[in-house]
């Protein structure tokens, strides 16, 4: 079945006047790609781009880049060919994508302007993207409950924060978010934030942090 999400739309090269509002790269033995996401000021407000991320396929191997917009749009272009393989609708307008992969899987966490987040499966076993998007449905994108949690992605795996529970667990991956966790912390601050660095998580409190 061909998939029913294909686009033609192609990265344009970066041209004086261009703002830069983010940036992603993807780098090789002897090869580093930077990608900038530039506005010259001139897009109508729902498809200025919001953010985006760097990623290599499973099977098989290809550099992509997730990148979506105010509208909720959410694009994944074929770096070695500079275009765009895939458009999906997202329920809400995107601030944040996450790429998340394990030795067999790859999924796409998306957390909306309103903190609600949506899991996208892209790979799964063998089964290589084109095949996961020909059946994968908007409509269906499976939304992170209850809505007081809120996942992120660091070194040691997904860390879950529960704003409401007042605590943070610690986990393997997405399909472990749920299940007994590696780690987990109760924290009493209600504005409890969580950061994350390169090699590890952050959990900062008004009076102190802890180190995941």
């Amino acid at each position: 079945m061909a998939n029913p999400y294909t686009c033609e739309a192609q990265l344009d090269e970066l041209v004086p006047g261009d703002t830069v509002k983010d940036f992603a790269y993807i780098s090789e033995e002897n090869f580093v790609l930077v990608v900038l996401l530039t506005s010259q000021g001139v897009e109508e407000c729902l498809v200025a781009p919001t953010c985006m991320q760097c990623f290599v396929t499973r099977n098989p191997p290809r550099p992509l880049l997730v990148l979506s917009n105010k509208a909720g749009a959410v694009l994944l272009v074929d770096l070695s060919t500079r275009k765009c393989i895939a458009e999906l609708s997202a329920p809400q307008s995107i601030r944040e994508v996450e790429v998340v992969q394990t030795s067999d899987t790859t999924d796409i966490l998306l957390t909306s302007f309103t903190d609600a987040q949506w899991i996208i499966p892209l790979e799964n076993g063998g089964r290589c993207l084109t095949e996961v998007l020909t059946t994968c449905i908007p409509s269906e994108f499976k939304k992170t409950e209850p809505s007081s949690s809120h996942l992120r992605l660091c070194a040691e795996g997904i860390t879950v924060l529960d704003s409401v529970g007042c605590f943070v667990e610690l986990h393997n991956g997405l399909s472990a978010v749920g299940a007994v966790p590696k780690k987990r912390y109760k924290v009493d601050d209600p504005e409890v934030k969580l950061l994350r660095r390169s090699s590890e998580s952050i959990l900062m409190l008004k009076s102190s942090t802890i180190t995941l």
